[in-house]
């Protein structure tokens, strides 16, 4: 039999360790401790370079100060302009006249809506006129106009920086047209139409079936109003434009308000006219040329004349002998490509001179009278033409760039005729925007094609170096793309 477990004995020595037993799973992680204190602040770092200094400019002036831009109403040109709600605003009405004299009437504080009542004792205005309503237009820089309603009969008159015109009647009494000293309409002739209103009753109305009223001028500028090339007044001129679309021709000429002054007229060559480039309607048709002469120191045969002619085809004239108005009557060449309107031309004195106020062309056999027309109508016509490019403080950004050319897209108010030539060139000038707008030099110009409403203009300089680049006018261009 197994006997008792005897005691125990003294431990043994220690064992060799044994390899290490694969590392156990990572625990949880335990919670966040608190941050410590922050570190004292860093010494600051070497101050960057200077930024370019930027001046923004509203009409010349500068309103940058310190660094920023003051911008307010003032200086944006609305310092008179608040923050009235539509509903507290003041509309005013026509102005009442008692007994003003309507030739004062020529001035832009006083373009506006007048009335006078019944036993007004205003002065200036229509004969055998009473109550009446009146509009001020202003229509160029110094040309006003006067446009007055007496029960059905309409007058109308226009300043011209000297002097008012003769009122013009448009209608009569019995509302059709009239003769007038200025412009005529013949009596218009009548037909009678008749149909049965609702019950079976007959009516009968007469009605006016056709009037020689005025006729659509095709000239244009025909006033002499405008003049984009800002020739002088009272300054003889022998070459270029006298005002927009009329051309001078081996004579001397000078404006005078609105009014033109021709002199020096001694060859059959020599003359003012208007090329009329868009003829496909006029084509095979009678056209007449009509033109006032206020002043004329010519006599019999020495004077020039009123003339009409396709290009290259002999034409008509009528001798402007004496003041008034003088008309010539042309059959327009079937194959014509372009007319010339000379409202004066010729002439075997250069001691005499002539002055014209206004022309007018039409498509008609005869004389329809003259009609003013807005300025701002005959300045979109005449920009077709050509384009005053003013000078200022508006620059354009290049729209396309390489190592020898540069484009720059212009906006025009229309499209131009064809692309123009560019007068005085050197006043185009290159500026770098990325070394301070410094002009560049050394470019030649050109328009190189129009599209609606704007032009590209090309600056052209092999290896100018420029990755940016904007385009200025130190003073004015012209666009011309005249006939």
């Amino acid at each position: 039999p197994k006997g008792e477990t005897g005691p125990q004995g003294l431990q043994g020595p220690q064992g060799e360790t044994g390899p290490q037993g694969p590392k156990g799973e990572v625990g949880p992680q335990g919670p966040k401790g608190e941050t410590g204190p922050q570190g004292p602040k860093g010494e600051a770092g070497p101050q960057g370079p200077q930024g370019e200094s930027i001046d923004v400019q509203i009409n010349g002036t500068s309103i940058v100060s310190s660094g920023v831009a003051n911008i307010t109403k003032a200086s944006l040109g609305l310092g008179n302009v608040n923050n009235t709600a539509d509903v507290n605003k003041v509309v005013h009405g026509a102005t009442v006249l008692t007994n003003q004299n309507l030739n004062n009437y020529k001035t832009t504080t006083l373009v506006g809506w007048y009335y006078a009542a019944g036993g007004n004792t205003v002065k200036n205005k229509p004969s055998s006129v009473g109550e009446f309503g009146l509009e001020v237009l202003r229509a160029a820089n110094s040309v006003f106009v006067q446009r007055l309603i007496y029960g059905n009969k309409l007058y109308q008159r226009t300043y011209s920086g000297s002097s008012w015109n003769s009122w013009i009647e448009f209608t009569n009494s019995s509302g059709t047209y009239t003769n007038m000293a200025v412009g005529k309409a013949s009596s218009a002739t009548t037909a009678t139409n008749a149909k049965n209103d609702e019950s079976g009753n007959r009516i009968y109305t007469t009605y006016a079936k056709k009037t020689d009223m005025f006729n659509i001028d095709l000239l244009t500028n025909s006033y002499f109003i405008v003049n984009q090339r800002g020739v002088a007044d009272d300054t003889n001129i022998t070459s270029g434009f006298i005002a927009d679309r009329f051309k001078i021709k081996n004579c001397t000429v000078k404006r005078i308000s609105n009014a033109i002054t021709i002199t020096s007229m001694n060859s059959s060559t020599c003359g003012v006219y208007q090329i009329i480039d868009d003829i496909d309607t006029y084509r095979g048709q009678t056209v007449t040329l009509s033109v006032n002469v206020t002043a004329n120191t010519f006599v019999g045969n020495t004077a020039p004349s009123v003339t009409l002619h396709a290009y290259g085809v002999t034409g008509v004239s009528t001798l402007l002998s004496g003041t008034g108005i003088f008309s010539v009557t042309y059959a327009v060449p079937s194959d014509a490509t372009s007319l010339y309107a000379y409202i004066a031309k010729g002439g075997s004195n250069a001691n005499y001179s002539i002055t014209i106020n206004k022309a007018k062309l039409e498509s008609n056999s005869n004389f329809t009278g003259f009609m003013p027309k807005p300025y701002t109508e005959e300045l979109i016509k005449c920009q077709r033409y050509g384009f005053l490019l003013a000078s200022g403080p508006v620059r354009y950004p290049n729209t396309q760039i390489d190592n020898s050319i540069i484009d720059f897209t212009i906006p025009t108010p229309v499209s131009l005729r064809t692309p123009p030539t560019l007068s005085n060139t050197t006043n185009l000038v290159i500026y770098n925007p990325d070394s301070g707008m410094a002009a560049q030099t050394g470019f030649t110009f050109s328009v190189v094609h129009t599209t609606s409403n704007a032009i590209c203009i090309r600056a052209t300089k092999s290896g100018h170096g420029l990755s940016r680049a904007v385009l200025g006018f130190s003073a004015n261009i012209f666009l011309d793309a005249e006939i």
